[in-house]
């Protein structure tokens, strides 16, 4: 999990689900379909995928998106895939056959791993370089020159009606107009892989010098917690907010409740083992959830962080954010795009769909 140029590419692309329909990377490269079970099915069937992109029609000629780290974003009933590749294609979530209006695969030619952010028509792709490149997301044409903003993002840019916001692991947390290109202000708060939450105006961001911190974009990215949010090691997964509580993990797995108001620590569970985490912590059924590089996922009293449940998943690897359905089931994928379901009450973990 060092930061370092990717030798070999799995990606790790949370799934999403949209209008019934489940989308995720069971295929290194390529991303799936399926329809989300109901009632008694807790499992999907691997022979019944809705589509594959790509799926090795003509229209697919040329299309290599390596791997997909960046998770997929549907909206309106099209799904923006962003490949490790530099690949970006706008796909019809039906029937998974890319969009007619952006005539094939929009080629950035530029590593990407950071999840793109989509405002209004525009599709903002940060990349490996340190580049953002804005797209008309109705049609794949670039609205500008890029907007070099220097150093890897591996982090997801966020986007609202003032601009974009982009942090690196490289340089500091910058605000870019969305219109002009031209930087609003920036924030020296350490190197930052993990993508930032937004609520209420405040941005949520995990960085690696050991602090989540709260930056209010109504007032320049002011800290909202100047002496809050603090832990003994590096923060990569997104953290959590729920109601008055911001759930973070570190990456040697420790779990820190902070106040909501002030990051003043509530409690702190100490890492069992050396096992590294990047996925994001999940609430459901009273129970926090994590998930560790080296398979253990576990389960927490989110009042005063008991341990109340470890499961391991042996030879497995998990840094994707979990998914929940509308069935309460917790969702993890595996290194190797395995899907595997959870239990919150009791921590049951069993396969949900197994990798190719």
């Amino acid at each position: 999990m060092a930061c370092a140029g990717i030798a070999n590419p799995n990606g790790w692309a949370s799934p999403v689900v949209e209008e019934g329909i489940l989308v995720t990377q069971i295929d290194e490269g390529e991303l799936s379909a399926f329809t989300t079970p109901t009632g008694d099915s807790l499992a999907l069937n691997p022979t019944a995928r809705l589509w594959t992109y790509p799926g090795g029609t003509d229209d697919d000629d040329g299309v290599d998106l390596k791997a997909i780290y960046a998770t997929p974003l549907i909206d309106g009933g099209i799904v923006y895939v962003a490949g490790y590749s530099g690949q970006v294609v706008a796909l019809t979530l039906q029937n998974g056959r890319p969009v007619t209006s952006w005539g094939g695969p929009v080629d950035i030619a530029e590593r990407i791993v950071a999840t793109p952010a989509l405002h209004g028509d525009v599709l903002y792709i940060a990349t490996e370089v340190g580049r953002l490149h804005r797209l008309d997301a109705s049609n794949g044409t670039r609205v500008a020159t890029p907007v070099d903003i220097g150093g890897r993002i591996w982090a997801a840019p966020y986007a609202d009606a003032r601009g974009v916001y982009v942090a690196g692991i490289d340089r500091d947390f910058v605000a870019i107009d969305g219109s002009s290109g031209q930087s609003r202000w920036s924030r020296d708060i350490g190197a930052v892989a993990g993508d930032p939450i937004a609520v209420g105006g405040l941005l949520y961001v995990p960085a690696f010098d050991r602090r989540v911190h709260v930056l209010d974009l109504t007032a320049d990215g002011a800290e909202r917690w100047p002496d809050g949010g603090r832990g003994d090691a590096w923060f990569w997964s997104s953290p959590l907010i729920e109601g008055n509580t911001v759930y973070a993990v570190a990456v040697d797995g420790s779990v820190y409740a902070f106040d909501r108001d002030t990051g003043a620590l509530r409690w702190r569970t100490i890492a069992a083992s050396s096992d590294e985490v990047r996925a994001a912590p999940v609430l459901q059924s009273n129970v926090l959830m994590i998930a560790t590089r080296d398979g253990d996922i576990r389960g927490f009293n989110p009042t005063n962080g008991t341990l109340l449940w470890v499961e391991h998943v042996s030879g497995e690897r998990f840094y994707a954010d979990p998914l929940v359905l509308e069935s309460g089931l917790v969702i993890f994928t595996d290194e190797d795009g395995g899907l595997w379901r959870v239990d919150p009450s009791s921590g049951n973990t069993q396969p949900f769909l197994e990798s190719s």
